[in-house]
C-alpha cells in the first residue's frame, strides 16, 4: 500500500494508495490516526467501511487535533465533499453520499408537507 501527501482533504484510500494532507506530517498523532484508520478500509466500496466512518474509534483520542486541524487548514474541508478527483481516479464516499441523500430526502419531505 503506498501513501502520498496532497494539498487537499484530510485522508481518504483510492485503491492501494491512501492519499493524506501534507500538513499531518506536522502532527505526528494525529496523523498516525488518519493513517491507521484508511489503512482499515477495504479496497472497495463495503458497508464495514460506512460503519467505520460513522464509529471513527481511530480518531477518539484526538478529536480535538482534528477540528483544529480542519479550521486551520481550509482545505481539509474538501473530504466533506462526496465526490472527490484526484489525479486520474474519481473517489466516492459513500458515507457523505447516504447523508447527504438523507439530508436532501427530509428537507424534499419538510418542503412538501409544510
Amino acid at each position: 500500500m503506498k501513501v502520498k501527501y496532497i494539498d487537499r482533504g484530510i485522508g481518504f484510500r483510492v485503491k492501494d494508495t491512501i492519499y493524506l494532507n501534507s500538513a499531518l506530517k506536522q502532527h505526528p498523532e494525529l496523523h498516525k490516526a488518519i493513517l491507521r484508520h484508511e489503512k482499515r478500509h477495504t479496497t472497495g466500496y463495503a458497508w464495514s467501511d460506512v460503519i467505520m466512518d460513522v464509529s471513527n474509534k481511530e480518531l477518539k483520542d484526538v478529536k480535538r487535533d482534528y477540528y483544529k486541524f480542519i479550521l486551520k487548514n481550509p482545505k481539509s474541508l474538501y473530504n466533506f465533499l462526496p465526490v472527490i478527483k484526484i489525479g486520474k481516479y474519481w473517489a466516492i464516499d459513500l458515507t457523505l453520499v447516504a447523508f447527504y441523500s438523507i439530508i436532501l430526502a427530509g428537507g424534499i419531505l419538510l418542503w412538501i408537507l409544510a
